[in-house]
């Protein structure tokens, strides 16, 4: 049977939160299935509360609409083409509404199809992958203090806390906007691998070792358990902005379910026509035995033995006691050759009612004439 959800091997969860400072939640975030793939995505808007939360909510809605409505032969374009119209309509709505002038937001993508994960960014909102107990940013910061660390001059742990982390260099609503940057590689996930989306609100507030020590814990959490501690503790440690986080979690290896189907495929292509092939070769072996046997039995003639049993019965009736007792010797001497493997016992003639009368006088002829011989000795 054909499974109905192409994504079987994956699942998303994700949640976002207002934290503890903010006076209105600027982020935005969405998963859905459409014809390019699974897509998960995360806006953090920017530009007062008002101008920011419209900015995330129209990125996305723009983003979905757009993938929902075009296919893509390749995802990576369809990450770009999405940021494209993203900007575009923020863009359009600010010219439309000059008291938004401003505004903007991140932007991050993930797509998963036909078995592997593609991903692109605007901004400093980042995408982790966990997997085997190590955490991997695979996004770069498009951010001032990402500069610095490129140019050696702070370190990465630094730049978590410079004073400010959280200028960023590219937007979405921006006219110069670059391009989103797209992984040229797509990545093969393994079972049990994590891809964590997430706005500077969690990363900026939770270490990447607590991250890893949060979302590893399969065994204990639950996906959306995990994805609750993450913003737990992202409050907990101030909550300074926004929190939003998606996990992408594979349960197994797409790669492992490909090759099951294609065992399917591969049984039902050449397993089950084999197997009704030998099921009618022994029905054939079968039905050959069963004609043979029946042709191997011997014939009985029924009607000669009731023709012999009929004769036997009438010769019983019409022999005289004398000829009784030769007939009990000759069925004695019969039985005797028997056991040798040897029957001697004469046909059996039928004779007319003519013959009967016949035989019958002359023997009455024969015992008058010994009588009177032995009348005339005496």
């Amino acid at each position: 049977m054909k499974d109905n959800n192409p994504y079987s091997y994956c699942n998303v969860v994700g949640d976002t939160n207002v934290g503890c400072k903010r006076k209105a939640n600027e982020d935005w975030l969405t998963y859905f299935e459409c014809e390019n793939g699974l897509i998960s995505l995360v806006c953090d808007g920017m530009g007062g509360h008002v101008g920011g939360a419209v900015a995330s909510h129209l990125a996305v809605e723009t983003a979905e609409q757009l993938l929902k409505s075009h296919y893509y032969d390749d995802p990576r374009q369809a990450i770009v083409d999405a940021a494209n119209a993203a900007n575009a309509a923020i863009l359009k709505r600010t010219n439309e509404q000059p008291e938004l002038k401003g505004m903007g937001c991140t932007y991050v993508m993930l797509i998963v199809r036909d078995g592997k994960v593609y991903m692109g960014s605007v901004g400093d909102s980042r995408i982790y992958l966990i997997r085997s107990k190590t955490i991997t940013q695979l996004t770069k910061d498009q951010s001032y203090v990402q500069m610095l660390v490129d140019a050696g001059e702070i370190t990465k742990e630094q730049a978590e806390h410079h004073p400010r982390k959280n200028e960023i260099t590219n937007a979405l609503g921006i006219e110069s906007m670059k391009p989103a940057t797209v992984l040229p590689d797509a990545i093969i996930p393994e079972a049990g691998d994590c891809f964590l989306l997430c706005s500077d609100g969690l990363s900026g507030m939770v270490s990447d070792h607590d991250i890893l020590k949060v979302v590893s814990n399969q065994t204990s959490l639950t996906q959306r358990e995990r994805v609750n501690e993450l913003i737990r503790k992202a409050r907990e440690n101030g909550g300074l902005d926004n929190i939003t986080s998606i996990i992408v979690e594979f349960a197994i290896s797409p790669l492992e379910l490909n090759r099951q189907a294609a065992k399917r495929k591969k049984w039902l292509t050449y397993g089950i026509p084999a197997a009704i092939i030998v099921l009618l070769c022994c029905i054939l072996l079968i039905f050959r035995f069963v004609s043979k046997n029946k042709t191997d039995q011997p014939v009985i003639d029924t009607t000669e033995q009731i023709d012999t049993s009929s004769l036997n019965q009438t010769e019983g009736d019409n022999q005289s006691p004398s000829n009784l007792d030769n007939s009990q010797g000759n069925k004695t001497a019969d039985i005797h050759d028997h056991s040798n493997g040897k029957s001697l016992k004469p046909p059996i003639k039928k004779m007319t009612d003519n013959e009967t009368k016949t035989k019958a006088n002359t023997e009455n002829t024969d015992n008058k004439k010994e009588l009177n011989s032995i009348k005339k000795e005496e």
